[in-house]
């Protein structure tokens, strides 16, 4: 029993949230089920490569994905379809995974399954559902081209798996899929006792932190413009900001721009995982405010690390369903809001009170729990191959 997860980026190469959910979903199958991760080429070497005791395969070399707004690249997801199809006539595989956005590879990987005698089962892994109105937000002038694809991987798809219940809920009501039919597992949880059961006191160097893609949706511009606003009360509040992606630039010279150069701290990605939870621990509070989310492991990550987190209400950011306000974190209506919602955790005694019951929060996403729904749901499927 073969299964393929078919996406453009690999983690660990890649650090996105869609990669990682494949790469922790291929390793806990991989003691019942040969896996592979097929992506475009991010090492060196052989397009086959074996990394962390999995295969990797490389069908199409690294493609720039995204334009200068942050937004991806339409002619680079089609040419990881194209080459997609061309895999899929060739592969062997029992089963297909794919994140379905950006939605060419799953059509393509449809297509190609129509010439084969033994065609694959194909799986739809929805990190996000976008919708019509979604779709005119995100793409203005060609809204209806977004959503006909989107349409169209919901007719490629044999299976759908949700990561949440928000995005469940979207793709039945905004794209009519039967709701009875849709599986939900969240992406990730919390693997490394050591977060929870850490007792060391940590020096709290910085007030706030952001980790993540830094691209325009993510909206990092706001936290330093909250923190433009606050710093003249509090003078000494300090960001960290961990992460790469194209809007990098434009934050550093708006951080220079603003007079924050003493405020605001900017790291690359941190590759090693306990390496990044540290420097977590090193802040009080998360922040977020991403409009758009499919779930938000961030969040459970610095919940479990003691942090309360801020989101924003966006229609389209799952996170805010992670939060109970006022228990583990602040879901804001504005950008005011924001800036208020920051400055009541900037208040020891009011960061304390939340810092504790975040922890509770987040004990729920212990990933025991979320692997054995992984196992039941997959193994499941393969059974039916």
């Amino acid at each position: 029993m073969k299964i393929d997860f078919i996406y453009d980026c690999a983690y660990p190469f890649s650090k996105g949230g869609a990669e990682k959910r494949i790469y922790i979903y291929s390793k806990c199958l991989l003691r019942n089920i040969d896996t592979r991760i097929v992506s475009m080429k991010w090492w060196r070497g052989d397009n086959n490569a074996v990394f962390d005791g999995m295969e990797y395969l490389a069908i199409i070399p690294v493609l720039k994905l995204y334009n200068k707004n942050g937004k991806r690249r339409l002619i680079s997801s089609l040419l990881f379809g194209l080459k997609t199809f061309i895999f899929v006539l060739e592969s062997d595989a029992n089963f297909i995974d794919f994140e379905v956005f950006p939605y060419f590879p799953i059509i393509f990987a449809k297509l190609a399954s129509i010439f084969k005698k033994k065609k694959p089962l194909i799986i739809a892994y929805w990190s996000e559902c976008f919708g019509k109105k979604s779709w005119q937000r995100y793409a203005a002038y060609l809204w209806f081209l977004g959503l006909a694809l989107e349409k169209l991987a919901i007719w490629s798809a044999d299976i759908h798996i949700t990561n949440s219940e928000f995005t469940k809920k979207k793709l039945s009501k905004l794209l009519n899929t039967n709701s009875q039919k849709i599986n939900v597992i969240p992406p990730s949880g919390i693997s490394d006792p050591q977060i929870f059961t850490s007792k060391e006191e940590v020096h709290k160097k910085y007030d706030l932190i952001y980790y993540g893609r830094l691209i325009k949706h993510k909206n990092v511009d706001k936290i330093i413009e909250a923190l433009a606003s606050l710093r003249p009360a509090h003078p000494g509040i300090r960001l960290i900001v961990i992460g790469n992606g194209p809007d990098k630039d434009s934050l550093i010279r708006q951080t220079d721009n603003l007079k924050l150069g003493n405020n605001v701290s900017f790291y690359d990605f941190i590759d090693d995982y306990n390496e990044l939870l540290s420097k977590i621990k090193e802040a009080k509070v998360l922040v977020a405010p991403s409009e758009r989310e499919g779930f938000g492991i961030s969040i459970i990550e610095a919940n479990a690390c003691g942090l309360p987190a801020i989101v924003m209400d966006f229609p389209d950011n799952a996170s805010k369903e992670l939060i109970i306000e006022g228990e583990n974190g602040f879901v804001c209506r504005n950008d005011n809001d924001l800036i208020q919602k920051i400055e009541y955790l900037c208040y020891e005694a009011n960061y304390i009170k939340i810092s504790r019951k975040s922890l509770e929060a987040a004990s729920k996403y212990d990933m025991a729990l979320i692997e054995n729904q992984i196992r039941e749901i997959y193994l499941n499927v393969s059974g039916n191959c």
